[in-house]
């Protein structure tokens, strides 16, 4: 007579597409244990989000998620912490009220991602303005030379004098 059960270490290796090849006695504490797998790592993956914004918030480092990443944890949390018959909504006001630690980090890396998006966005946006805008500079510096002036010269003393070119120069390339 052969054992049909399999260690409980082999058992944790298995994968879904492997469940269907084991015995029905073995596949239910198989199926089981992948359950239980994934929702530890559900967990973990949950505790670093927390872990990331706590580390944000403490030591002003930058942050590892999005926004919306953070948004979506402070949800996934009030919906864990939701008390028996409590909508997540509800859950997530009282967390709020009760100026729970873990959702207060959770909003101020939310902050803290967005400022890092939109400054990225701003650099992004300040590049490609530098690139348009010297092309048109020297076209106008080239239209106002005068006789006998090469575009550096003209384009240097409207820089001085130009008030226009003062204030686009200043706009685009200073800071």
């Amino acid at each position: 007579m052969t054992n049909t059960r399999r260690p409980k270490r082999i058992l944790r290796r298995l994968t879904i597409k492997e469940i269907s090849g084991v015995d029905k006695a073995a596949q239910v504490p198989a199926e089981a244990l992948l359950m239980k797998r994934a929702t530890r790592e559900q967990a973990m993956n949950d505790l670093s989000k927390i872990a990331d914004a706590e580390r944000v918030v403490t030591k002003g480092a930058v942050p590892s998620y999005t926004r919306q990443q953070y948004e979506e944890e402070m949800l996934d949390l009030a919906k864990r912490e939701a008390s028996v018959g409590e909508s997540t909504a509800c859950a997530f006001a009282r967390l709020c009220d009760e100026r729970n630690p873990q959702i207060e980090a959770l909003f101020k890396a939310a902050e803290q991602a967005e400022v890092r998006r939109s400054d990225r966005e701003e650099r992004e946006l300040i590049t490609k303005h530098r690139e348009e805008m010297w092309p048109l500079l020297v076209k106008a510096a080239r239209s106002h030379a005068r006789v006998g002036e090469t575009v550096e010269q003209a384009l240097d003393r409207l820089l001085c004098t130009d008030p226009l070119f003062k204030r686009v120069y200043a706009n685009t390339f200073a800071g």
